[in-house]
């Protein structure tokens, strides 16, 4: 009786291939700070942060009515479309926490939400990302180091208990 076939290996390595990913994952803002009538949440990449300031209750607050600075420094946001916040952040920093200050304009009054902040600063120009084997090369090669595993395990069962 044969256990394993040919086409059984194709669909095998087909389920376990996986598309290489175009860019970082985007990390999930956690709550950093809050007042009785607001909340922020934020996270950091390379380079940038993401924020999001909501109202009470979970309502979006207007991208008009926040300004940000990072270690006293204010620095532009651009809205995204999930209602989240991107400021980028000057390459010259090289602190592994920033102090972020976001004051929101709302109701009539200002408010100001404070947090110390965990950063991951942008590669310097002209460094090599994917040094050190990490990104998706190594991801790659790691991916087809498993499917040899298991395709070679596979035979050797087939093998023996055939």
């Amino acid at each position: 009786m044969k256990i394993f076939s040919a086409w059984q290996a194709v669909v095998l390595v087909a389920a376990t291939a996986v598309a290489p990913h175009a860019g970082p994952v985007e990390p999930i803002p956690a709550p950093l700070a809050h007042s009785a009538q607001l909340s922020l949440e934020g996270a950091s990449m390379p380079g940038a942060l993401i924020l999001r300031v909501r109202g009470a209750g979970g309502a979006a607050v207007d991208p008009a009515e926040v300004s940000i600075a990072v270690d006293g420094r204010e620095l532009p946001a651009s809205a995204r479309a999930d209602g989240t916040l991107r400021v980028e952040l000057p390459a010259t920093g090289t602190a592994p926490a920033v102090q972020l200050d976001v004051t929101v304009s709302h109701d009539g009054i200002r408010e100001l939400l404070s947090a110390r902040l965990p950063v991951e600063h942008a590669a310097a120009p002209g460094a090599d990302a994917h040094a050190g084997g990490t990104g998706v090369h190594s991801q790659l090669l790691w991916w087809g180091l498993n499917i040899a595993i298991v395709f070679i395990a596979v035979l050797v069962i087939s093998r023996r208990m055939g």
